[in-house]
């Protein structure tokens, strides 16, 4: 189950980017399963980056891919990158507790 984030965009243009990586999950076959989560710049700090000493600090938004298949992860996160030219952040999971209908005590506590 891909998890991708939009970390640090604008708002519009994370609507045309969401659709985009979307279209490009659809031609995986692994849309259906996919979950999308925005930061966007305008609710979170913006994501900088510094181009050398003293230079000029610039927004740097990435895209991050997660999940427990990490070759699917691999996958997903260089298509994008081929794609679309963002940088890609690469996060494995190690497990995934669904919720239930009754509370249980989670095996972690």
């Amino acid at each position: 189950m891909p998890n991708i984030v939009l970390m640090g965009f604008a708002v519009a243009e994370e609507k045309r980017l969401k659709a985009k990586i979307a279209r490009i999950l659809e031609k995986m076959g692994v849309a259906e399963e996919a979950i999308f989560t925005t930061i966007s710049d305008r609710y979170a700090c913006a994501v900088t980056a510094q181009l050398g000493p003293g230079m000029q600090v610039v927004k740097a938004p990435y895209v991050i891919v997660r999940d427990s298949n990490k070759k699917e992860m691999g996958e997903i996160g260089q298509k994008i990158n081929d794609e679309l030219n963002l940088d890609v952040e690469l996060e494995s999971i190690d497990g995934f507790l669904p919720k239930t209908d009754k509370p249980k005590k989670s095996p972690l506590f």
